[in-house]
């Protein structure tokens, strides 16, 4: 039975990409590097932002920490500036949401830097729709490690078992499954539907209001 839900953010409640390449390659043109498409984003969206600023380097660069660090600084403070022009969920979100919300606690769970998560979600839900949005610290290792998760799960008062993770991506699947928790996965984000079940995702939603059907038949 699943009494709470932890939603990942990035290609699951938003398209946020747009913004994540506007502010990367604005910090690559910052250091003198070539800029990345948005194709590119696609391949590594989901590994948290210095990992996301090491792929993003040209490849004979990717093993220099140096440069990973400083193009990590710069796509942080590129990205503070643009991130905001996330301003919408993906249609049919918001409904989707809001008929959850009366049945489950809820909390969003993203490697996007936790200042920028905090930020988009009181930007694009009302305030108290989650009980906590929680991103990626220094003093965290991201996803796809369970301890967020499950911290999560406590403070909403759920068991692992009785948690949907909800996500769009492989990351998020071996998130759900290394904290014990339902992988329940959206295919209209960053990852094709093949590759979330085979890595173990239960079910894969094709819409909102199937992630609602899906959700409420597991309960």
């Amino acid at each position: 039975m699943i009494k709470a839900l932890i939603f990942d953010l990035d290609g699951t409640l938003a398209h946020t990409l747009p913004a994540i390449a506007e502010g990367m390659n604005l910090a690559l043109a910052e250091l003198g590097y070539p800029a990345i498409d948005e194709t590119r984003v696609y391949e590594f969206i989901n590994l948290g932002a210095r990992d996301y600023a090491k792929m993003a380097l040209p490849a004979e660069y990717r093993e220099d920490d140096a440069r990973i660090d400083a193009l990590y600084a710069a796509y942080n403070r590129n990205y503070a500036g643009v991130y905001m022009h996330t301003n919408t969920t993906y249609d049919g979100i918001p409904k989707m949401i809001a008929h959850l919300g009366k049945k489950y606690p809820m909390a969003v769970n993203s490697n996007k830097q936790d200042e920028f998560v905090k930020a988009l979600v009181a930007q694009l839900f009302e305030q108290g729709t989650f009980v906590a949005a929680e991103g990626f610290r220094r003093d965290r290792v991201p996803k796809p490690d369970p301890t967020v998760p499950l911290q999560l799960a406590a403070l909403m008062g759920a068991a692992p078992e009785e948690c949907a993770y909800i996500g769009d991506s492989d990351v998020d699947v071996r998130t759900a499954l290394n904290a014990g928790m339902h992988a329940i996965d959206v295919c209209w984000g960053y990852r094709p539907e093949q590759v979330l079940y085979d890595m173990g995702a239960e079910m894969v939603a094709h819409s909102p209001e199937e992630l609602v059907r899906i959700i409420e038949e597991f309960s």
